[in-house]
């Protein structure tokens, strides 16, 4: 079996967990309240008061809703989440309770695949300035320029 073979199924795998791990950030949920729109009268009317006055129940000034700990609106959504860390328009989706473990696998896959590219692409350039008559120059693209930095050649 070739070395290139294993680069490439390698290469593969990290690009289709990153993208099974995107997806999935995706298509989750990530902890939206339910909305159950309350009118200001109504509140009025039960006797809770809006956050900045003592012993009241949180509520959401753009929702209406009423807030547990840890849950923010999301302006971009118009939704409030549980646990929100973001809005990221990658995944166009917030990141909150539910889908923030895909997107750190995501980020950690991108990651992973990008370095292991650019091990790749600065292995062989390497090996190629050191072993030119090994690359073989007509499989090298040069630089514009002419000189001796070249672009990586193909894997055989």
């Amino acid at each position: 079996m070739q070395t290139g073979w294993i680069l490439f199924t390698t290469f593969s795998c990290i690009t289709f967990l990153a993208a099974a791990s995107h997806v999935a950030c995706m298509t989750t949920c990530p902890g939206v309240m339910p909305r159950d729109v309350v009118s200001p009268e109504e509140l009025a009317a039960q006797g809770v008061v809006q956050r900045g006055q003592r012993g009241v129940v949180p509520i959401c000034r753009k929702c209406l809703n009423y807030k547990l700990k840890g849950v923010h609106h999301c302006s971009t959504c118009n939704l409030c989440v549980e646990r929100m860390d973001h809005h990221c328009p990658w995944v166009n989706n917030c990141v909150g309770r539910y889908n923030q473990k895909y997107f750190v696998l995501f980020l950690m896959y991108v990651m992973l695949g990008e370095s292991y590219g650019l091990t790749l692409f600065i292995g062989r350039a390497i090996f190629c300035n050191m072993y030119p008559d090994q690359c073989g120059e007509d499989k090298t693209v040069s630089v514009i320029g002419g000189g001796r930095a070249r672009l990586v050649p193909p894997l055989r």
